[in-house]
């Protein structure tokens, strides 16, 4: 099984539960399967595991709504993001997403730094269009119980909501993300069976 992991929202703060949530899942899938992170910088490479890795644009460029249709061409079984901010339309893959509940304060950051976000991904942050991108995933994934609450109330009947519940949520350390990355990738496995 050929897992693509957006490793986009990777950052050197701590306190971003955005990237401690990718780092941590990354590096314990890494441990288990045939993974590919994507980046938008090389400069997060540094923040990662030495796994293959493809160069994708920022997740803050408004072109991401037609993420899908590149992704195909890597043709990954599945595909994990943290934040649902990618359009489905074209897709050949199983898409697992995040709530990404602190997606605004992320790229709210790298605006402060970087370069200007494009407007359609500030109007992506808007809960109805968050809770549409949700519900075109096959899966959603949560780390809390509140952002569990949320995936339940954007998920359609039948998609799964799973909540992964690491033993320490600002952990970057693959042991901490352990159970959460066996239970991610039984899912990813009845996902791509489905398909």
């Amino acid at each position: 099984m050929r897992i693509l992991v957006d490793c986009r929202w990777a950052t050197d703060d701590a306190n971003d539960r955005l990237s401690t949530t990718t780092r941590g899942l990354v590096a314990a899938l890494a441990r288990r399967g045939r993974v590919t992170m994507i980046v938008s910088t090389r400069e997060q490479l540094r923040l990662l595991p030495d796994l293959p890795w493809q160069l994708l644009r920022s997740p803050d460029d408004p072109r991401e709504l037609f993420t899908a249709l590149g992704l195909n061409t890597i043709d990954p079984d599945v595909v994990f993001s943290p934040a649902p901010m990618w359009g489905s339309a074209g897709r050949r893959y199983a898409l697992v997403t995040g709530t990404g509940q602190d997606a605004r304060r992320t790229l709210a950051g790298r605006r402060r730094s970087g370069p200007a976000i494009g407007a359609l991904t500030w109007l992506r942050m808007v809960p109805l269009l968050r809770r549409l991108l949700l519900a075109r995933a096959d899966a959603i994934v949560t780390t809390t119980s509140s952002d569990q609450r949320i995936a339940i109330g954007a998920s359609r009947t039948r998609q799964p909501v799973l909540g992964l519940a690491p033993s320490r949520l600002d952990a970057t350390d693959p042991e901490a993300w352990a159970e959460p990355a066996e239970r991610l990738l039984e899912l990813f496995a009845a996902l791509v069976a489905r398909r």
